[in-house]
């Protein structure tokens, strides 16, 4: 079960820092403690940048820089957030199923 926890921290890497070279570098130095090297590795790594890059999308930064962009009320925030929920949903199911199956794999 430890390589799921790669994806885990690549998605968390993504939303934290709105890039998805901050889930690589989250994700890459748990992949290689982990991990046994092979293809097992890559497939992990490869899951937690798809996780991290996924999570983008609703990332703090990512979100703060948008509003200051477009002059966006609290309010206009608070609304285009609420609407990006299903997506959130959906990328945290699919970091879900991509830990799972980073977890078999290794």
């Amino acid at each position: 079960w430890a390589a799921g926890i790669v994806p885990v921290a690549g998605a968390l890497g993504g939303y934290l820092t709105g890039s998805n070279t901050g889930a690589g570098a989250v994700s890459m130095p748990l992949a290689t403690a982990l991990v046994p090297a092979g293809e097992a590795r890559l497939a992990v790594i490869a899951a937690a940048v798809v996780a991290g890059s996924l999570l983008t999308a609703v990332s703090p930064v990512r979100v703060t820089m948008g509003q200051v962009l477009i002059k966006a009320t609290t309010p206009e925030t608070g609304q285009a957030m609420r609407a990006l929920w299903p997506w959130f949903a959906l990328v945290v199911g699919l970091t879900t199923a991509i830990a799972l199956a980073a977890a078999q794999l290794a």
